[in-house]
């Protein structure tokens, strides 16, 4: 294991440790999106990580998380591929590999901040 993959390990470990999805502002958000999401609604999650907000999104939408670190994916891919119709792509925010308007909803959790090109990522997300 290199040293940059252990780095990632722990940095993902650790998040999913002390991210509480039912502290203030996440709760909010996630009700929020709960009582808006509907049944074949299709959801980019820019910046994924390891998908841990599918533990709080309605069933029956179409999930797909764009992450950058390949072992988010992989953690990704092993908790939530199979049930889920889950979808997990190696991306970058800034340049979609998407056809226009193929989202009804793109979340972006705690990931612009770590973006280094959060602008073009924003233009991204709107086109």
């Amino acid at each position: 294991m290199t040293t940059e993959f252990s780095s990632e390990r722990h940095y993902y470990e650790m998040a999913r440790e002390e991210g509480d999805w039912n502290l203030f502002p996440r709760r909010n958000i996630v009700e929020y999106l709960s009582s808006r999401l509907k049944a074949g609604d299709s959801v980019l999650d820019i910046g994924c990580g390891t998908a841990e907000v599918l533990n709080f999104l309605p069933t029956g939408i179409h999930y797909t998380g764009l992450e950058s670190s390949e072992f988010a994916l992989q953690e990704a891919r092993r908790r939530w591929s199979v049930g889920t119709g889950a979808n997990f792509v190696s991306g970058d925010a800034a340049s979609l590999p998407f056809s226009e308007a193929s989202f009804n909803v793109i979340l972006m959790f705690f990931s612009l901040e770590h973006l280094k090109r959060p602008r073009e990522a924003l233009y991204e997300c709107v086109r």
